[in-house]
C-alpha cells in the first residue's frame, strides 16, 4: 500500500508540473496495448490510398482487421516474424494472398506506427511496462514529415520476406 501511495504522489506531482505549461510527463503513462491497436483499426478504416504500418509481432496485426481497409489501399507492413511459430506462419501465408500487402520482417518489437496517406499518423512506443506506452497521434503535415522518417525506418530495416 505504501509503494502504492508514494508511486500516486508522484504521478500527481508529474501532474502538476506538467500541467502548467502544457508539456506532459508520459514517465507512468498507462495506455493499454488494446487502445492503441483500436486507434489503428479507426484510422486503417479511412485509408483511400496508402498505409505504413508497423507492430511489434505479426499476432498484433491480426487485430486490426486488415481485410476490411479498402482493397485500393497499399499498405507497407513491418513486424518481427517467426516462421518457426505455427501462428506466425499461418498469419504470414493468409496476408501474403493478399495483393495489397507488402510485409518485412522488423525486429525491433518497440513501437506500434500507422501512417494513413500522409495525413495521420500514429505512434506508440512501448515503455519499461506491460501498458506504459507513449503515444500520440497528429494530423499535422510538418509533425508527418519530421516523423515519417520513423515510420520509414521499420520499414527499410526490415528484411523482404
Amino acid at each position: 500500500i505504501e509503494s502504492l501511495e508514494k508511486e500516486i504522489e508522484e504521478l500527481r506531482k508529474s501532474k502538476i508540473a506538467s500541467a502548467g505549461d502544457g508539456i506532459v510527463d508520459f514517465t507512468h503513462a498507462n495506455i493499454p496495448k488494446e487502445k492503441i491497436i483500436e486507434r489503428m483499426r479507426e484510422i486503417l478504416q479511412k485509408a483511400l490510398h496508402n498505409v505504413m504500418i508497423t507492430a511489434p509481432t505479426i499476432e498484433d496485426l491480426q487485430d486490426l482487421y486488415l481485410y476490411e481497409a479498402r482493397s485500393s489501399v497499399n499498405m507497407k507492413i513491418s513486424c518481427a516474424i517467426n516462421p518457426g511459430i505455427d501462428l506466425h506462419a499461418e498469419l504470414l501465408e493468409e496476408f501474403e494472398s493478399l495483393d495489397n500487402i507488402s510485409l518485412r520482417a522488423y525486429e525491433g518489437e518497440d513501437r506500434y506506427l500507422i501512417v494513413r496517406d500522409g495525413e495521420e499518423l500514429l505512434l506508440a512506443i512501448k515503455g519499461s511496462g506491460e501498458n506504459n506506452h507513449l503515444v500520440f497521434t497528429t494530423k499535422d503535415p510538418a509533425h508527418i514529415k519530421f516523423l515519417n522518417a520513423i515510420a520509414m525506418e521499420s520499414w527499410l530495416r526490415g528484411r523482404k520476406i
